[in-house]
């Protein structure tokens, strides 16, 4: 995956068309915290709240990415310090059959077509690349998130494609429409520069505030 690299707003190295982003949680800068709801986006989507609530953990960067037909994302690596903490799922809402997803080390590769409806993981510090050939636009929410125990079971039961084939361990399952009965969320309450500056006292506060989005203020106090 070669080619002369330049630094994008995502902080990626990468070459070619980038996916036109939504953002439904959005921080300070791109890729930088503290995140929060964009314009009330995500207050106006239970559905996509019950998802988000699903997958555990704290929520960073969320959005809507788009890639027109007949584009292409070139390959690229994700270099930012940011994601030294973080992953970046991918969960289909439209695509078609012409969509190709392509990640590896160079000369190991794997291209898969990703489903609408499911949920993907995948190593972003390899190069990875799209390609639309279809005649609709790829549409995928995107969530970042630090993880949780709950999130790596998840992971962990879930199936792998590629070098490292593996069948999933337990049966896959909807998420249920809850509608207003969504399950809060938290979402990243720190900025990582404030955190590494700001030693414990920094960390404890981004419990608090975390807890607190959760209604959890007595356990975290």
């Amino acid at each position: 995956m070669s080619g002369r690299p330049h630094r994008t707003e995502d902080g990626n190295v990468e070459q070619g068309v980038v996916s036109k982003h939504f953002r439904l949680i959005e921080g300070e800068d791109d890729l930088v915290g503290p995140f929060r709801d964009a314009d009330r986006r995500l207050e106006r989507s239970p559905y996509i709240r019950s998802i988000l609530a699903s997958l555990g953990g704290v929520i960073g960067n969320t959005a809507l990415m788009g890639l027109p037909a007949g584009e292409t994302v070139d390959a690229h690596f994700d270099t930012n310090a940011y994601w030294d903490a973080r992953v970046r799922v991918h969960i289909p809402v439209r695509t078609n059959k012409k969509v190709s997803f392509t990640c590896g080390q160079r000369d190991e590769e794997q291209t898969i077509q990703m489903k609408s409806g499911h949920i993907y993981l995948f190593d972003n510090h390899l190069g990875h690349s799209v390609t639309n050939k279809g005649k609709s636009t790829r549409l995928h929410l995107t969530v970042d998130l630090v993880g949780s125990r709950r999130f790596w079971k998840l992971v962990q039961d879930g199936k792998a494609l590629g070098s490292s084939s593996k069948p999933a361990s337990s049966p896959a399952s909807a998420i249920p429409f809850l509608d207003d009965e969504a399950p809060s969320i938290a979402t990243e309450a720190w900025s990582d520069a404030v955190l590494k500056m700001g030693g414990c006292k920094a960390v404890a506060e981004a419990i608090v505030a975390t807890a607190a989005q959760l209604g959890l203020q007595n356990e975290a106090s």
